[in-house]
């Protein structure tokens, strides 16, 4: 993905998907499986299994990203992108 191409939108919406955090494991017993919310907590899980999928992927491609299987490193780019896309639409202005 090319991140000079992207929009400031694009790019902050891709910075939150890359910060999302796994469930913990004691809300799974305190919601109902029925409801909304454990629904919520499923997507949530799901979305962070993506992630984890697309940074593996990507730590075997690109050298730089080889150490994004801390979750403390990928929040840790995460904010790298975003202070990257709002200088460079400063720089734009």
């Amino acid at each position: 993905m090319k991140t000079k191409l992207l929009s400031k939108n694009a790019m902050k919406r891709f910075s939150r998907w890359l910060d999302i955090n796994r469930v913990a494991t004691h809300l799974w017993d305190e919601f109902n499986p029925v409801g909304k919310i454990y629904l919520g907590l499923e997507r949530r899980q799901q979305e962070a299994e993506e992630r984890d999928k697309f940074v593996r992927h990507r730590m075997k491609i690109r050298p730089n990203w080889s150490s994004m299987f801390l979750r403390y490193e990928q929040s840790f780019k995460a904010e790298n992108l975003i202070n990257y896309i709002c200088k460079r639409y400063l720089r734009k202005k």
